[in-house]
């Protein structure tokens, strides 16, 4: 069963041919470093190297996604760590320093909404019962801090206290191999979100410096921080 759909991969060439072609790169440089799929679908040296015969993007994402679907086919399962733990469509990873960070995923099989109002009390509930966990089990944890697109919207973060939103940075860490900045122009199916993608491709098309990519990208990613305490004075 694949998770990724062609689609996700599409775009992905898509925006890495239109940066080879403005800034005098390789498709397969631009997919490397601007793109998540070396890592999303566990690209090495020679899978990159052979794209680099093909004369469109649309082959590029069709020979991908044809890898793609081999590899999950012969994947093994894979045994899902302590801090794996899910609590709905959240689990935590806790990282150097006493931070925790949450993740968020789609693993609500009711087929309704991920985030919004019609979420809110089922979504929030999962947060309470994730931070009732960690309260107990995990002392090492002492702050929250987050790293995602989604803290751009509203409804994202109502599920979390004030204090933890109110002053957000902007990452300054190269975000583009990773989901917590490409997730936003997907759905829950991994299928491309029009309006967002074609601002992307639009603004790529034009930019000046390959040092201003991620202006092409309409949300950026945020770090919220706080204290883990606030988080269980606010679920408390």
């Amino acid at each position: 069963m694949t998770r990724f759909s062609r689609d996700f991969i599409a775009l992905q060439c898509q925006f890495a041919d239109i940066v080879r072609r403005r800034f005098g790169l390789s498709l397969s440089e631009a997919i490397q470093a601007f793109t998540t799929l070396p890592k999303t679908l566990k690209l090495d040296g020679v899978k990159l190297d052979t794209i680099e015969a093909y004369d469109t993007p649309e082959e590029v994402a069709g020979q991908l996604f044809a890898h793609y679907v081999d590899d999950k086919a012969r994947e093994q399962p894979r045994v899902v760590a302590v801090d794996e733990m899910l609590f709905g469509c959240f689990y935590y990873k806790l990282l150097h320093g006493g931070i925790l960070r949450i993740h968020f995923i789609d693993n609500d099989e009711s087929g309704g909404p991920l985030i919004g109002s019609d979420a809110r009390i089922k979504r929030r509930a999962e947060v309470g019962a994730l931070f009732d966990h960690v309260n107990n089990h995990v002392p090492e944890a002492k702050f929250l801090q987050g790293n995602s697109w989604l803290y751009n919207l509203k409804s994202y973060q109502s599920l979390f206290p004030p204090a933890y939103v109110s002053e957000m940075s902007v990452s300054d860490a190269d975000e583009f191999n990773y989901l917590a900045l490409w997730g936003q122009f997907f759905t829950r199916e991994w299928q491309v979100r029009t309006a967002p993608a074609s601002v992307l491709l639009t603004k790529a098309s034009s930019i000046e410096s390959i040092d201003r990519l991620v202006e092409c990208f309409p949300f950026r990613v945020l770090q919220p921080k706080c204290e883990i305490a606030l988080a269980y004075e606010f679920y408390g």
